[in-house]
């Protein structure tokens, strides 16, 4: 696959800092306070799920492991 002059490629041909297609989202912890929890709020609208689906929609899959 030919590439654009000055962008960098992974070896399967995707851009460089790309995921890898089938590759294990990383994981990442929130410890905080009950404000990072989201303490009384659904856990869906909890800080750590908003970054989850935040970072999901821009193309770098997380786990979020919220431990507020």
């Amino acid at each position: 696959a030919q590439q654009n002059a000055g962008t960098p490629a992974n070896a399967s041909g995707a851009p460089a800092g790309a995921p890898a297609a089938g590759a294990t989202p990383s994981r990442v912890v929130f410890i905080g306070t009950s404000l990072t929890a989201g303490l009384g709020l659904d856990p869906d609208s909890a800080y750590p799920a908003l970054v989850e689906r935040k970072a999901d929609s821009a193309g770098t899959p997380i786990t979020a492991v919220n431990a507020g």
